[in-house]
């Protein structure tokens, strides 16, 4: 049966060329559209992404509140000595708001990953009861 259609295919491709290209023509249509489709989603995405990024990069009154430092209860500031702090670098200075996301992001995928890896164990038998001490044993 499929060797009919083949053979048939063959003798349309071979007497009317212009089918075969008007056949790829709208596939490439298709695929194009597809993309184009695809290409939007990625932006509507992109664009939720930069106003969640925007709304956690602008102040948050709430926020600096807690930020800021704790008085002590007589009023006076409690000092950090300068020799306690550790030098900014590349690699100790403060996370940025996407450092910050990406590590949220990482936490909540794990614990979905181990959530999915407790459901999925089976529950194990209970132990038999350990032999009492004052039975004796053959």
């Amino acid at each position: 049966m499929e060797a009919f259609f083949l053979q048939k295919r063959f003798l349309l491709s071979a007497m009317k060329p212009e089918l075969l290209v008007k056949e790829d023509n709208n596939e490439l249509k298709c695929e194009l559209q597809r993309k184009e489709e695809l290409l939007a989603r990625h932006y509507e995405k992109i664009s939720q992404w930069q106003n969640l990024l925007a709304d956690l990069q602008t102040p948050q009154p709430a926020l600096q509140q807690a930020a800021s430092p704790m008085q002590a209860p007589c009023g006076v500031q409690q000092a950090v000595p300068q020799h306690q702090q550790a030098p900014k670098t590349e690699f100790n200075s403060p996370l940025t708001v996407q450092q910050m996301a990406a590590a949220a992001a990482a936490q909540q995928a794990a614990a979905l990953q181990q959530q999915a890896l407790q459901q999925q164990q089976v529950p194990r038998p209970p132990l038999p009861p350990a032999y009492p001490a004052n039975v004796q044993r053959r």
